[in-house]
C-alpha cells in the first residue's frame, strides 16, 4: 500500500522516464535518415551573396533569414521531438524578426538596444541547436552522400553567422570593443551587422586582415574561440568525412570489379 511520503518519488521516477524517452528521441536512430539540407544551404549561400547588395534594404534581408528559419527547420525535423525544439527555439526569433519589420519599415523608428539583445540572444539559441544537430547527423551518419555534404557546409556557414551575431552582442553591450581600420567605409561611426559577418568569416577562416580588430577581454575570447573552432572543424569533422567516404568509394569499386568480371 502507497504511503503519503510515496508520491514524491513516484513524481521523480515519472519525470526521469520522461527526460530518458525525450533523450532517447533527440539521439536515436531516427537522427541518421536524410536531412534534405540543400534548401538550407541554398538559402544560407544567398544571405553570404546578397547581403552586400540588400544591407539597406532590411525588409528583404529579414525575409531571407525567415528562409533560413524554416530551411532549419525541415533539416533538423526528423521526428516530433526534432521539430518541436526547433519550433520553440525559432518562434521567438520569428517574432523578434517581424517586430524589427514592423518598427523600422512601417513604422520608420530605431530599435531598441532590448530588442536587438532579445534578437540576437534567440537567433544564436537556435542556430546552435540546429548546428548542434547537423553535427550529430553529420558524425553518426554511415554513408556519405550529397545531403551530408550540404549540411557539413551549411554547418560551417551557421557557425559562421552564429558567431557574427556573438560579436554584435559583445559590441552592444561593450561599445569599443572593436576597432575598424579606416579602410572600410563606416556609416555615422557605428558598426552595422554585415561587418561582424564579414569579420566571422575571416576569423574562422584564420584569414587575419587585420581590418577589424578586438580590442576588449570579451572580443578577444570570443576571437579565440572561433579560430579554434575553424581548426578543429577542419581537423576532425572533414576527416571524420574522409574516413567514411574512402572505405564506400573502396567498396563501391570492388562492387563494380566483380560486375565487370563475373567470373572472378
Amino acid at each position: 500500500m502507497e504511503t503519503s511520503y510515496d508520491w514524491p518519488v513516484l513524481v521523480l521516477y515519472r519525470l526521469l522516464a520522461a527526460s530518458n524517452e525525450i533523450i532517447r528521441g533527440c539521439f536515436s536512430m531516427a537522427g541518421m535518415r536524410k536531412r534534405h539540407c540543400f534548401f538550407l544551404f541554398a538559402n544560407l549561400l544567398l544571405i553570404l551573396i546578397a547581403y552586400p547588395y540588400l544591407y539597406e534594404r532590411q525588409i528583404l534581408l529579414n525575409a531571407i533569414f525567415t528562409a533560413i528559419l524554416f530551411t532549419s527547420l525541415y533539416a533538423v525535423a526528423v521526428n516530433k521531438i526534432h521539430f518541436l525544439i526547433g519550433l520553440l527555439c525559432g518562434l521567438p526569433w520569428l517574432a523578434a524578426t517581424i517586430i524589427q519589420i514592423l518598427i523600422v519599415d512601417f513604422f520608420h523608428q530605431e530599435i531598441g538596444l532590448g530588442l536587438h539583445i532579445f534578437s540576437s540572444i534567440i537567433s544564436i539559441i537556435f542556430m546552435v541547436y540546429v548546428s548542434i544537430s547537423l553535427f550529430l547527423y553529420i558524425v553518426r551518419v554511415p554513408i556519405v552522400d550529397k545531403d551530408v555534404m550540404f549540411a557539413a557546409i551549411s554547418l560551417f556557414i551557421l557557425i559562421g553567422i552564429a558567431w557574427g551575431a556573438l560579436y554584435a552582442m559583445v559590441e552592444l553591450l561593450h561599445p569599443g570593443s572593436y576597432h575598424l581600420g579606416t579602410p572600410m567605409p563606416l556609416a555615422e561611426g557605428n558598426f552595422e551587422w554585415y561587418h561582424f559577418l564579414y569579420f566571422s568569416f575571416v576569423t574562422i577562416a584564420t584569414l587575419g586582415y587585420g581590418d577589424i580588430t578586438p580590442l576588449t577581454p570579451q572580443a578577444q575570447s570570443l576571437v579565440i574561440l572561433e579560430a579554434m573552432t575553424g581548426l578543429f572543424y577542419i581537423a576532425l569533422l572533414v576527416s571524420r568525412l574522409v574516413g567514411v567516404y574512402a572505405p564506400q568509394s573502396s567498396s563501391k569499386n570492388a562492387n563494380n570489379s566483380k560486375i565487370g568480371n563475373p567470373g572472378v
